[in-house]
């Protein structure tokens, strides 16, 4: 059963969230992702790198945790998409909504809109969030893709993929996550998170695991397992299913569920489970990315 530890009587429907600013960085600059390079970006009409979607998604991810709490974090529901580029040290927004709230501090359920938005107020990525308390939950089943006797693929064996070649309907190995202290660390010093759920503890125990970090893990499904230049993750539907704390190795198991071609791009869909040390599923993701970027002109 999810508790809570913010108040429901401080969002009524319809009334604007608390907005928050936040400096964009380039967090993958030295990435293999030459999306996130200047020269190559502007190849593809871009004015320079792009700040990875995943990114932008942690920055509204710490926003919705500092106003939700770790029941958010741990239990809640976000969509992202990511319509319009994100460059380095743009100042973007991050804002919502209230659509829809039920129930008291005992059992009820929480639905924002919720946005990343420029500096020049061109909303960059619209998404949706979600949280129920109160309510006992029920074990999802683990998806057959979940195939744990399957080994990582090194990085040599990687093949290019593109919407004719994905091997959609077959698991993919599985992909390892180092979440140890000092991984935690600097992925919170990348995206400039100094909240303590995710340095010091929680009501759960340990430090909490970001769950912008969840999108990071959900390409990582993709790069580690193809050889992919130039990128471009779009869209993710995520869903909270437990308590994630930092410390030890966890598994991002995906399938490619659909492939398919957009305005001269080339796109997959997967769906991707990550699992704790014990195995534990702690979220379920469908991640959308651009596999083959069309080239301007």
């Amino acid at each position: 059963m999810t508790t809570i530890d913010f108040n429901p009587a401080a969002f009524t429907e319809g009334s604007a969230l608390p907005a928050a600013e936040q400096r964009a960085r380039n967090t993958s600059t030295a990435s293999e992702n030459k999306i996130h390079d200047d020269a190559v970006a502007r190849q593809y009409g871009f004015r320079g790198g792009l700040v990875p979607g995943a990114t932008s998604y942690a920055y509204l991810a710490s926003h919705l945790t500092r106003l939700l709490g770790p029941a958010w974090a741990a239990y809640g529901t976000s969509s992202i998409a990511l319509v319009k580029p994100v460059y380095e040290g743009e100042m973007v927004s991050l804002g919502g909504q209230v659509l829809h709230i039920t129930g008291d501090a005992n059992r009820g359920a929480l639905d924002l809109a919720c946005w990343v938005d420029g500096a020049d107020g061109v909303r960059r990525a619209p998404g949706t969030a979600g949280l129920t308390w109160g309510e006992s939950r029920t074990q999802e089943s683990r998806p057959a893709f979940a195939v744990t006797e399957l080994e990582p693929r090194r990085p040599e064996d990687r093949l290019p993929i593109s919407a004719a070649t994905a091997p959609v309907g077959e698991p993919l190995p599985p992909v390892l996550i180092d979440t140890s202290s000092a991984a935690a660390a600097a992925y919170l010093d990348g995206i400039d998170d100094h909240n303590p759920l995710f340095r010091d503890g929680s009501t759960f125990g340990g430090p909490l695991l970001h769950p912008g970090w969840y999108l990071g893990i959900a390409n990582q499904a993709l790069s580690r397992n193809f050889i992919l230049n130039a990128w471009i993750h779009t869209r993710s539907e995520t869903r909270h299913l437990g308590p994630a704390l930092a410390g030890g190795t966890y598994r991002a198991y995906a399938q490619i569920t659909a492939a398919f071609e957009k305005r001269g791009h080339e796109y997959v869909t997967a769906d991707v489970l990550i699992a704790g040390s014990a195995d534990q599923p702690i979220a379920r993701i469908t991640h959308t990315a651009i596999v083959v970027v069309a080239r301007k002109g």
